[in-house]
């Protein structure tokens, strides 16, 4: 039998070729990117979060402490401001109303001073009446005790008369009841007289008291007060900031307390988070934090917790989702901020705890 050379093999096309690699190949190479695609979306953008939080505001409102009305107002919308920088100047009242309250105070005062130079006089005649008195007092007082060393000297003779049955019993009972009424005067008069005085004394130093240096002193008191009502109120930035809202203008007239402008820091320098429910590890601060800014792409700086919440605390539904009818409660966690990282305040963000103890 004669042998044959063999045939050389059918080259295959190419677009067979591409067609087994379509069927064969390209499903499962398809496959596993979709299964990469899924968990780069998820990772980044889908996953649910536990840890969520918005960038802390640093929010001032400049307010003026009493009424008046805005002379200068120095700043706009947007303008950044530096701590102890002028804002506005506020007139506290008109200079002629606190002129004219000044004048009527002065004769209120001046009234009163009257009152207290009549009061004085009056005072000063009760006094003069009670000097008069204790004079009369203290005459009759000496009057009597001579009289009383007579009617002494007196019950001795009386005593020896009555001894010797010179007298009766009579005229020696007239005698000594005489001479104890006596006493008994002397005594009284005296204890009065020793309460006169004090009372005298007394009446002396208030009426020295009642002068008119206290007028004199509520009179400049007044006065240095329209000094100062008449300052204006120079109302300043106590933070370095930009001013947010400008709440009233140039010749407005405002009450005490309201807001001329509102200040904010543009600098982030903490994130209030919240931690959703369940929890299954409480943070503390030594763990640290790792804080995701909400952009496309995302970026990402470390940050550690400085303070835990004492407990569970309604979040923002804004910071779940656009339904804000939805509520949840969380745990509120305080992180810092690494300097430099920009992040704007009020900025949602998602956080990722990495745990010390794990």
């Amino acid at each position: 039998m004669e042998t044959k050379d063999k045939l050389p093999p059918i080259p295959t096309p190419a677009s067979q070729r591409w067609r087994e690699f379509r069927i064969q190949v390209l499903p499962f190479v398809m496959f596993i990117a979709v299964i990469i695609a899924i968990v780069v979306l998820w990772r980044s953008y889908v996953q649910p979060i536990g840890v969520i939080g918005f960038a802390e505001t640093n929010q001032v409102n400049v307010t003026t402490l009493s009424d008046g009305l805005i002379e200068t107002l120095l700043v706009e919308s947007f303008q950044v401001v530096t701590q102890g920088q002028l804002i506005a100047v506020v007139n506290n009242v008109a200079p002629d109303l606190a002129k004219a309250q000044n004048e009527s105070a002065k004769a209120d005062l001046e009234v009163k001073r009257e009152e207290i130079t009549v009061d004085t006089d009056r005072v000063a005649q009760n006094i003069f009446d009670a000097e008069q008195r204790l004079q009369n007092d203290i005459r009759a007082q000496a009057a009597d005790r001579q009289e009383w060393i007579l009617r002494s000297n007196r019950v001795q003779r009386a005593k020896k008369e009555y001894d010797t049955k010179i007298i009766s019993d009579a005229d020696y009972e007239t005698i000594t009841s005489q001479y104890a009424i006596l006493s008994i005067s002397i005594e009284s008069r005296q204890t009065a007289i020793d309460l006169q005085t004090k009372s005298l004394e007394a009446a002396r130093q208030n009426a020295k008291k009642t002068t008119g240096t206290s007028i004199d002193a509520a009179q400049a008191a007044k006065e240095h007060e329209l000094v100062e009502i008449l300052k204006p109120n120079y109302l300043k930035s106590p933070i370095d900031g930009m001013i947010s809202v400008v709440h009233h203008r140039k010749g407005e007239r405002i009450l005490r307390g309201e807001s001329v402008v509102t200040i904010v820091d543009p600098v982030a320098r903490r994130v209030i988070g919240y931690v959703r429910q369940p929890v299954s590890t409480l943070p503390t601060t030594n763990d640290l934090v790792h804080i995701v800014k909400r952009t496309a792409p995302s970026t990402t700086t470390p940050g550690r917790i400085e303070r835990v919440g004492a407990q569970f605390e309604f979040i923002n539904p804004a910071l779940l989702s656009s339904d804000t009818k939805r509520m949840e409660v969380g745990l509120p966690i305080l992180v810092s901020v690494p300097p430099g990282f920009p992040l704007v305040p009020g900025e949602y963000v998602t956080l990722t705890i990495e745990y010390a103890r794990q």
